[in-house]
């Protein structure tokens, strides 16, 4: 994932360039709803790199009443992709509905992070959650319809793929209606050939 890359780089920054700066100690965690949980509880965690649309949900939620008062905000620190891998059948993320989508195991940060954006959009796909490659291994026969991951690009699992067949990524239309119904929890961008030569076209971005 790209939690633990982050991490390693602030950790190797400081060491090289702020050597009386704390050492960080990357810690992997099973992620998702998790990780906010191990920050609180856990005597030796001291900071966590996490989603904001996962933080939210903890607060909306309630699970940690407490969360308000016991952790500080410190920074953003990048952006993460949605990935949404399917057929050609599927033109775009509403062609969803009703179908199968696989969002990683359940409560990760892209199954909570997933399951916020349909309900955002108004979707209602069949929630998945099987682990993500052994997921993808059925999307070029239907089952699931799309697998949809969460991280930055490029992401390794889908640059590995080597049979691409009707395989495509999934496009959300950014449009202004939405826009409004999705910040600033999701803002837009693109994946292009240069992130992933195999299943996006050479000029073209989705």
């Amino acid at each position: 994932g790209t939690y633990i890359k982050v991490v390693v780089d602030i950790s190797t920054m400081l060491s090289q360039y702020v050597p009386k700066a704390p050492r960080i100690l990357p810690v992997i965690t099973s992620g998702g709803m998790q990780v906010p949980y191990d920050l609180l509880n856990l005597d030796f965690m001291d900071g966590a790199v996490l989603s904001g649309v996962l933080l939210d949900e903890v607060f909306r939620g309630g699970w940690l009443p407490d969360v308000t008062k016991r952790i500080s905000y410190v920074s953003e620190l990048y952006l993460e992709e949605t990935h949404i891998l399917s057929t050609q059948l599927i033109t775009n993320i509403y062609a969803l509905a009703g179908q199968t989508v696989n969002v990683g195991p359940l409560g990760s940060g892209t199954d909570v992070i997933a399951r916020r954006l349909f309900e955002m959009l108004g979707i209602r796909p069949i929630y998945d959650n099987r682990p993500t490659s052994v997921a993808l291994e059925g999307v070029p026969t239907g089952n699931p319809t799309a697998v949809l991951y969460i991280a930055g690009k490029p992401v390794n699992v889908f640059s590995d793929i080597r049979i691409v067949g009707n395989l495509r990524f999934v496009p959300i239309p950014w449009t202004a209606a939405l826009q409004q119904r999705v910040s600033p929890s999701f803002r837009p961008t693109f994946l292009r050939n240069t992130d992933y030569p195999r299943l996006v076209p050479p000029g073209s971005d989705v």
